[in-house]
């Protein structure tokens, strides 16, 4: 899907103040460097499109659903390499 640098720091900035134990890393530090009036094209899971988590991504273009289930995925994955 495509969203603006504003929503996508929007996201980020929902992420980090999600309760986790991992604040830190390169994915938070540059926040900043995302400009505001530039469209991005982001994948997220079917879970966060178009409410999950709290987080509203209905304003989002261009969006595509492969269909493809996340749990599809990780199961192929662990049957393609034995983990």
């Amino acid at each position: 899907m495509e969203i603006s640098g504003a929503d996508l720091r929007k996201a980020m900035h929902h992420t980090r103040n999600m309760p986790n134990d991992r604040k830190g890393g390169d994915f938070y530090t540059m926040i900043h460097k995302i400009k505001l009036d530039k469209s991005y094209r982001v994948a997220i899971s079917s879970f966060m499109y178009p409410r999950g988590d709290w987080y509203d991504f209905t304003g989002a273009k261009s969006v595509f659903d492969t269909g493809i289930l996340l749990s599809d995925l990780m199961s192929e994955f662990v049957s393609k390499y034995g983990i």
